[in-house]
């Protein structure tokens, strides 16, 4: 996501056969990136809540720079993995209609769902990552919730996996 820009501009040096690079952005719901960073980055002395902010930061960045530049707007797509995660075929049709591929590309259409599917997906509340929120909601407060008006405004809800853990936040 950071390096966006910098790729746009790399590949619009050629002219204007460059402006035809698209970019397509998966985002994950930000608890369950931020609890898997913790597992696998050595991020376990960062807070949820600090990781939260950071998925935020480069959310927040990606919008603003798309309302700063229309001109790469039609060229980005923003993609939620649990989308993807509930309807690989629907999603993938959507996205390869939006890169121009036309229906001689059906094999290929169909060949990128069955990998898909071979993929174990797991949209909504991951169970493993909803545990390991519910403990860190318990031993680090609620802290957390106090970003559900910014996550929310990049399309996910903090308070369904607090709701979920039974954890009193005021």
């Amino acid at each position: 996501v950071m390096l966006w820009r910098l790729l746009d501009a790399l590949w619009s040096i050629g002219g204007p056969d460059g402006r035809d690079v698209r970019f397509l952005f998966i985002r994950r719901h930000p608890l369950a990136v931020a609890l898997a960073q913790r597992s696998y980055l050595d991020a376990s002395h960062l807070s949820v809540r600090q990781l939260v902010e950071h998925w935020l930061y480069q959310q927040e960045s990606l919008a603003r720079d798309l309302d700063e530049r229309p001109d790469a707007a039609a060229r980005v797509r923003r993609l939620r993995y649990e989308d993807l995660a509930a309807d690989p075929a629907g999603t993938l049709a959507t996205i390869f209609e939006w890169l121009g591929v036309d229906d001689d590309a059906a094999a290929a259409r169909a060949s990128a769902v069955a990998v898909l599917r071979a993929v174990p997906f797991h949209g909504g509340k991951n169970q493993k990552k909803l545990a390991a929120f519910c403990k860190a909601l318990a031993r680090d407060g609620c802290g957390v919730l106090a970003l559900e008006p910014r996550v929310a405004a990049a399309g996910y809800s903090l308070r369904e996996w607090s709701d979920a853990c039974g954890v009193q936040c005021a």
